[in-house]
């Protein structure tokens, strides 16, 4: 038998039947609702649907079925044969009315990572995390890093050739803040612990932040093979239109030389452009 805190806790994440649900259920129902609230407008909704996760994770593995109601606490400052007299219906309220709930800015930032999607400010508002003082607690700065890794497997996508990859809105810059931050081009243990496919993610974050000094290298590589054609070329084109000024005049060979030495001509100037 569930009680109704139990019943409201599962009704909130969209559970109708709590006695057939998995942890992995009650988390993928929690993700899913979470994206139709925003944090930063209503945390008073974030605060009971992260409070409905606890209560539902606690019932499936047989911790209680949520906290005791208030109303069967008596308050300490009533008389149990006085209960319904005026005047002390207003003391039981007080004794028996919950905190509000308080949500860090830590929280906030978290949960708007889990909510950020593609094609918003990504840039901006992960940056502003990573720089938020909030984060600088050693706890806290391992749950930024543990929903960073989960964002990036998120954003993982693979390109041609099996290449793995990121979406757009994750730039080299920003990824070279994240790894400068956790040190994940040499510690892999945050990417291995949260990642789903931790191999393909630290595999993306090496590609994408060595993408520039990739493609300086391919440069230098082209440029160097230009280099070698224009050198033949220049070897054997000068030779060649030298020796068709001695040839016969319009023989055959003073054909062939001239034509030769007017094709490397063009691939020194066209290598030359290209510089």
């Amino acid at each position: 038998m569930h009680d109704a805190f139990t019943m409201e806790a599962f009704e909130l994440l969209g559970i109708a039947h709590p006695e057939q649900v998995s942890r992995k259920q009650i988390r993928s129902a929690y993700a899913k609702r979470l994206k139709q609230i925003d944090p930063a407008e209503d945390p008073q909704g974030f605060q009971a649907l992260r409070n409905a996760l606890e209560t539902a994770l606690a019932f499936v593995d047989g911790e209680g079925t949520g906290p005791a109601k208030l109303d069967d606490v008596p308050s300490p400052l009533a008389d149990p044969a006085d209960g319904n007299k005026p005047g002390k219906e207003t003391d039981r309220q007080a004794a028996t009315t919950p905190a509000e709930p308080i949500i860090s800015a830590a929280e906030l930032g978290l949960a708007e990572l889990q909510c950020l999607r593609l094609g918003d400010n990504t840039v901006s508002t992960i940056t502003r995390l990573l720089n938020d003082t909030a984060f600088d607690d050693l706890e806290m700065n391992k749950q930024l890093e543990r929903e960073l890794v989960l964002f990036l497997d998120r954003r993982l996508v693979m390109k041609k050739g099996g290449i793995p990859s990121f979406t757009s809105d994750i730039t080299p810059g920003l990824m070279k803040a994240m790894a400068a931050r956790f040190d994940w081009l040499t510690d892999y243990r945050g990417i291995e612990k949260n990642a789903g496919r931790p191999e393909l993610v630290s595999m993306a974050i090496s590609f994408l932040i060595g993408a520039e000094q990739t493609r300086q290298q391919h440069q230098r590589e082209a440029m160097a093979l230009w280099d070698w054609i224009m050198g033949i070329a220049i070897f054997v084109g000068i030779p060649l239109g030298v020796a068709a000024q001695f040839l016969e005049k319009d023989s055959i060979w003073q054909l062939l030389a001239g034509g030769a030495a007017g094709v490397s001509f063009l691939v020194i100037m066209f290598v030359l452009m290209r510089r």
